[in-house]
């Protein structure tokens, strides 16, 4: 890419990534370089570079209630904005295929994790146990209305889902209880 724009392989590492100054005629002949050559960023490298994935995990027992559509709806159109994604999993009400789900959202290095967990779920636990870093929180229905149960995690990535929570709680469940540990 660097000798099709004519320039050298930091110029085109600041182009792409923000690194730097560019000038805008160099920044053009980059970003047409990386048209003709069909270049598209690589999500693992970034992730692997910054340490964070970009990736927001949901798990939710059941899809097609439509409480749980409006939550999945306003949790996307909150992070997308933001440059976030969404991955969805579905539990089916199942604490064994809810574990697995939490695991791989661990394993795939999502930046936080929404649970809506299971009946007989030991979610909370299994959170402490493999990711006690990583910022949670879990929601339980009562009757219409949400209830933000807890929300685990430390420091940074804590504070990182307390605008997300806010805004739950704001569209979904204007009383809701939000608790913090």
């Amino acid at each position: 890419m660097a000798e099709q724009a004519g320039v050298s392989t930091a110029t085109v590492s600041r182009a792409l990534n923000g690194g730097g100054y560019v000038s805008p005629e160099l920044h053009s002949a980059v970003t047409r370089a990386a048209q003709e050559l069909g270049y598209t960023s690589n999500a693992v490298a970034a992730a692997l570079r910054s340490s964070r994935s970009g990736a927001l995990g949901i798990i939710v027992p059941e899809i097609v209630h439509s409480n749980v559509s409006q939550l999945v709806q306003e949790v996307e159109g909150f992070l997308t904005p933001k440059g976030v994604h969404l991955i969805l999993s579905c539990s089916r009400s199942d604490a064994d295929k809810e574990g697995r789900a939490i695991r791989s959202m661990i394993a795939r290095r999502v930046d936080g994790l929404i649970i809506l967990p299971a009946p007989c779920s030991f979610s909370r636990s299994l959170m402490a146990t493999l990711g006690a870093s990583l910022p949670c929180v879990e929601l339980r229905q009562a009757s219409t209305n949400w209830n933000i149960e807890w929300i685990s995690g430390a420091g940074e990535p804590k504070a990182a889902m307390l605008p997300l929570v806010n805004h739950l709680s704001g569209q979904l469940c204007p009383a809701a209880r939000v608790g913090m540990r």
